[in-house]
């Protein structure tokens, strides 16, 4: 008996750290979702299903970036307790990113155009897990399925489950937003669809 399904997939949990869920970031709301991310993660590992994590890092000057000019509080400063993955949720030997801002572009280079389904799940749903969302649509991923899981709150699915012109509107219309919200913080960053792909 194998337990293991015939469908390739994996699991990305964003930015579940400490100082997102109750030190310097932390919500009462983030609290309330880890027992049902950790669940998430424990049913995917029973599988035997890949599990990525991703870690918002920053350095010591993160007040003097143009991210911590407009959010200066320092958070997820590479080394401290408040960066680290909470306790509880990681699955040893689990691959992890460390990414500088919203969204991670290296994602193409992982091959996760071989997977049949692509799951997100963690903090905040409407910033780092639908940025890192909109980069996975961007390279090979669009004929498979994505989904974002939305535990964090009842944010309306603005991407999937929708007939495909209406995806399409949409995901452009989510990705002019981000590239604006990008643009204002990250002035230095080029950010383009090219880069994107």
């Amino acid at each position: 008996i194998c337990n293991v399904t015939d469908m390739k997939k994996t699991l990305i949990v964003v930015d579940m750290q400490n100082d997102f869920i109750d030190m310097a970031l932390g919500t009462a709301e983030a609290v309330a979702i880890v027992p049902a991310v950790k669940a998430k993660i424990e049913s995917y590992a029973r599988q035997g299903h890949e599990i990525i994590y991703t870690r918002d890092t920053h350095g010591e000057d993160y007040l003097a970036t143009p991210e911590g000019r407009k959010l200066p509080v320092p958070h997820c400063i590479r080394g401290t307790e408040g960066w680290q993955i909470a306790p509880g949720l990681y699955v040893p030997g689990s691959r992890i990113i460390d990414k500088p801002n919203f969204g991670w572009l290296g994602w193409k280079e992982l091959g996760l155009e071989k997977y049949e389904a692509v799951e997100l799940v963690g903090l905040c749903t409407d910033i780092c897990v639908v940025s890192n969302a909109l980069r996975l649509r961007k390279i090979a991923l669009h004929k498979n399925e994505i989904r974002k899981d939305n535990t964090e709150n009842e944010v309306q699915d603005m991407l999937f489950g929708k007939k495909e012109d209406e995806k399409k509107k949409e995901s452009t219309q989510i990705e002019d937003e981000f590239q604006a919200l990008y643009k204002e913080w990250f002035p230095d960053e080029v950010v383009n669809s090219g880069e994107m792909e």
